[in-house]
């Protein structure tokens, strides 16, 4: 077993010839450290849908807006958190604010990554001393180009108002979009 020189490729060998997907690239305990590419990694399978191209991690900075005017606040805690695996982005935001002075409707904004506004991503939502309807639980959906509106889902999971923005309050949500980057 070994590897078979072409021109412009790397190829599975064994003394019969050439090989297809017979031949592993190390094993448990016998694996090789890193791996640097300029393209993408098939997976499973070689045709285009099979090719990843892009992984990543990171952190990123929300904010708090009002949809009429965005304002300013104070915060204890900011956190933003994605992995990003070809167009398919995942965050974990934290916000704790006070201080809060914008108008109109409850936004976070600053996603790291474009949204594709077309597939209207829904994330989940946790308040925490927001003013909300006792009869509502939050959650928010994205039809902006890089933030999250917050609205009133009401019980049986019909979509109410957006929430109002609100001066304080603790902001925690997930979800996952797509974007084109």
């Amino acid at each position: 077993t070994g590897i078979f020189f072409g021109s412009n490729n790397l190829y599975p060998y064994r003394s019969t010839g050439l090989n297809d997907a017979t031949i592993d690239l190390g094993q448990s305990g016998k694996r090789f450290k890193d791996a640097y590419l300029s393209g993408g990694v098939y997976l499973g399978g070689t045709g285009s849908a099979n090719k990843l191209e892009d992984y990543e991690e990171g952190t990123f900075t929300p904010v708090v807006e009002g949809g009429t005017t965005a304002g300013t606040a104070t915060y204890s805690q900011q956190v933003g958190k994605y992995t990003k695996v070809g167009n398919l982005v995942t965050v974990w935001i934290r916000l704790n604010y006070s201080g809060g002075n914008g108008n109109g409707s409850l936004r976070v904004q600053g996603l790291p990554f474009t949204v594709v506004t077309s597939c209207l991503p829904v994330f989940n939502v946790y308040t925490v001393s927001i003013s909300a309807p006792s009869t509502t639980f939050p959650a928010g959906f994205s039809n902006l180009t890089n933030g999250i509106q917050l609205v009133e889902n009401q019980t049986g999971g019909n979509s109410g108002p957006t929430l109002s923005y609100d001066g304080s309050g603790e902001i925690l949500i997930s979800g996952q979009y797509a974007t084109t980057q």
